[in-house]
This record gives structure tokens, C-alpha cells and sequence, in this order.
């Protein structure tokens, strides 16, 4: 083999490896905690839709991700934040709030949602599984004010006051309060 041969083996080798660890590392995420799965932009407008998020709103998005939710709620109100545990995932959503030009209200930051220090908001919306969501109710009780709006994509809070209820395709969205 040549010498140009090996090379571009070792190459390819290279990038197979770094593939393979990143993967490894998001499924190892994933199943640690929530997984990721994207939100469409016109899911992501239903719960904007049903939270009746205005100009005036301050959003946070609890397990963020890749930052779908954010992006999208950035040109509909005064501030949109997500918080998401898994680093990677933050780097990915600030480049792309950068590329969009909306890093100027929108933040992204690393954290626990049951320990970070979580920014004011007037909506706050999440993709959690359903006993996720049920450790994390007495927190938001605790922070956020009577008449906050919580969206959840699918699971359901066990006693927050259920608003509202819309069927989406096969999905479910639910409209709380904080009372």
C-alpha cells in the first residue's frame, strides 16, 4: 500500500471513530436521562398557539436539547432560554441561535433542572417523561408565580391544573397553570 493509501485510511478510520464516540456518548445520554427527539416547527407553533405566547412572554424550555423550541419561540416573544444537562447539545444550540441571528434574546446554559438556578418565565414548556415531570412539579410550584403557563409535549403533570388538552397528529399537548 502506498503511503497516500494508508493515510487516507487512517483518515477514514479517524472519522469512523469519532462518529462512533460521539453516537456512543449521545446514547449514553439518552438513556441516562430523556432522550432527545426534535420538535417540528409546526408542533413547536401549537404549543406557542396553546400557551398564547406573546411579545411580552418570557419563555424557558426545560431539557432543551438542540434547541428546537427556543429558536422557534425567539421571534414571538421578549425572551426564550433553554436549559439542557447535556453540554454538547447547548454548543449545538448557540451556533445555531448565532447562525439565525437571534443570539440576542435567546440563551442556552448547562444544567440540571432540578438543581440550576432556572430564569424568570412566563411560559415554560417541556418534553419530559411523565414521572420527570412529576419530580419536577413541586419546583416549579417553589419558582415560578401563580399564572405561569406550562406546556408539556406529551406527559403529563400529576396535579398542576390541567388548562387545556389538544390532540396534535399522535401527539398530545397539555396547557397548565400554576395556581
Amino acid at each position: 500500500m502506498t503511503a497516500i493509501g494508508l493515510i487516507g485510511v487512517l483518515v477514514v478510520q479517524g472519522v469512523v471513530l469519532v462518529i462512533m464516540v460521539t453516537v456512543g456518548y449521545l446514547l449514553f445520554e439518552g438513556v441516562r436521562g430523556v432522550p432527545l427527539i426534535p420538535t417540528r416547527r409546526s408542533l413547536a407553533n401549537d404549543l406557542f398557539e396553546l400557551a398564547e405566547l406573546s411579545s411580552d412572554d418570557r419563555l424557558v424550555d426545560l431539557g432543551s436539547g438542540s434547541g428546537d423550541i427556543v429558536l422557534e419561540a425567539a421571534g414571538r416573544c421578549q425572551q426564550a432560554h433553554g436549559i439542557e444537562r447535556v453540554g454538547l447539545y447547548v454548543r449545538l444550540a448557540q451556533w445555531r441561535a448565532k447562525r439565525r441571528g437571534v443570539e440576542g434574546n435567546t440563551s442556552f446554559f448547562v444544567g440540571d433542572i432540578f438543581t440550576a438556578e432556572l430564569p424568570e418565565a412566563d411560559v415554560v414548556t417541556c418534553y419530559l417523561f411523565t414521572e420527570v415531570n412529576a419530580k419536577l412539579e413541586p419546583r416549579l410550584r417553589e419558582l415560578y408565580p401563580v399564572g405561569t403557563r406550562i406546556v408539556s409535549r406529551s406527559f403529563p403533570f400529576p396535579t398542576l391544573p390541567l388548562v387545556r388538552e389538544i390532540r396534535v397528529g399522535n401527539e398530545t399537548l397539555f396547557l397548565y397553570r400554576i395556581d
